[in-house]
């Protein structure tokens, strides 16, 4: 039996746990799943109100409807997806799209300085962040979104698909998009991590 298969089976049966109303199996989910959530959210947008409300809402809504909720293999991937409806919902579409936009979407990230970051003192290292950021500012907030999802989540290009409510295809074509751009900047690649950690 491969590694892959038994997490799926450890997923669906905490999936089934909760969905039968075992609040321990609730509360294993909530805790596995809150801090990569809340900084998947983070990056959609830096209001932290409104990341919270959505994983709160999230949860809630998980817990009153848990009994009409389908069967998943992947919890993380439920809950990713539904995550960013909520607060773009939350958010209102218009005023989030705009906010990712702004040029200052990459430098906020960072509420206060992580060991990481701290490490990353020298001259050297912080002008390469800078070459990083100015490089990452030519992506659309969607080609972020992407690289974050496939890159640092781990997704597939069919899960990226549904969760950002595009077609297979686009994923792909988005990804390709993204990497060309940065291809003058792939040897920084290592110190994404750090910004999307933040």
């Amino acid at each position: 039996m491969s590694l892959y298969s038994t997490d799926t089976e450890l997923e669906s049966g905490l999936w089934l746990r909760f969905k039968s109303g075992d609040r321990r199996a609730f509360a294993e989910m909530y805790e596995r799943y809150a801090g990569v959530l809340y900084n998947y959210g983070f990056h959609i947008t830096n209001e932290r109100h409104i990341v919270e409300d959505a994983i709160q809402d999230l949860f809630v809504t998980l817990w009153q409807s848990r009994e009409r909720l389908s069967d998943t293999t992947s919890i993380k991937y439920y809950l990713f997806r539904s995550l960013r409806r909520q607060i773009v919902r939350l958010s209102g579409k218009d005023a989030l799209m705009e906010r990712l936009g702004q040029p200052d979407f990459l430098s906020e990230r960072q509420q206060e300085p992580s060991i990481e970051m701290q490490l990353m003192e020298s001259e050297s290292e912080q002008y390469q962040l800078r070459v990083l950021r100015t490089a990452l500012l030519e992506l659309s907030p969607r080609q972020l979104e992407a690289i974050r999802l496939h890159f640092f989540e781990g997704f597939d290009y069919g899960s990226i698909a549904r969760i950002m409510e595009m077609n297979e295809q686009s994923v792909r074509n988005l990804l390709q998009r993204s990497i060309y751009k940065l291809r003058h900047v792939m040897y920084l690649f290592p110190l994404l991590f750090l910004l999307f950690r933040t």
